[in-house]
């Protein structure tokens, strides 16, 4: 620590020359695997007042060195990657009418979503059949994308979806026993779930809850009284 502040000291001139001429460094980072002694954080106090004393033209008055373990790092490096996600272009899939399809787990979801009030009239539940399940395409091609780009995110998205999964069976239908409002908590609730993941945009979202929705009406964990 004492030798890479000295550094950051040092190279005022080089320092100068890449930053914008108004920027002004809040904090002084170092990462270790652990913090294991007060001595470190003592240690930092005193760097922090070196650095003060300097007054550096890129360092805020107020700088402050600190340690940080790696798990820091972990974090702040997910939330740049979910930030990055946001620009995420979905690919394109040739549209079918799938709710015309006689498959058993197509008729599956037909017949709950005839117990929805909203969905009563056979026009209009085809048409909703017919959006969940091309979400449901579109929406497994974007997972399937963020696993293999952004493995820690694509494992935290589907632990957290288990875990709506788990609570359909049990904690959604104490809750709502109404089934338009059952179907419309687990939509709005998965949507969030992805959003604060992922941070992607809300249409983004809208596509992948839709899509898992579909999943669970087709085989069994989302139903209706």
């Amino acid at each position: 620590m004492t030798t890479d502040v000295g550094k950051f000291i040092d190279n005022r001139e080089k320092i100068r020359k890449v930053v914008p001429p108004d920027y002004r460094a809040k904090m002084w980072i170092l990462l270790v695997p652990v913090i294991t002694t007060k001595r470190l954080l003592e240690h930092a106090h005193t760097q922090t007042l070196r650095l003060r004393a300097e007054a550096l033209p890129y360092a805020d008055p107020d700088i402050v060195v600190m340690p940080h373990t790696l798990r820091s790092y972990e974090e702040a490096k997910n939330r740049v990657i979910a930030r990055q996600i946001d620009r995420l272009h979905l690919p394109k899939v040739d549209h079918a009418d799938y709710g015309s399809i006689e498959d058993p787990l197509i008729q599956t979801m037909y017949g709950k979503l005839s117990r929805t009030t909203g969905f009563n009239n056979s026009d209009k539940r085809s048409r909703f059949i017919d959006r969940l399940l091309v979400n449901s395409v579109v929406g497994r091609e974007q997972r399937d994308w963020i696993r293999d780009h952004y493995s820690e995110l694509g494992v935290e998205l589907e632990d957290q979806l288990s875990d709506l999964e788990a609570r359909l069976e049990a904690q959604y239908p104490l809750d709502q026993a109404n089934p338009d409002h059952l179907l419309a908590a687990i939509l709005r609730d998965t949507e969030q779930v992805i959003t604060d993941i992922l941070n992607v945009r809300k249409s983004q979202a809208r596509v992948m809850a839709e899509g898992q929705v579909a999943q669970w009406l087709m085989h069994c964990p989302l139903d209706f009284p």
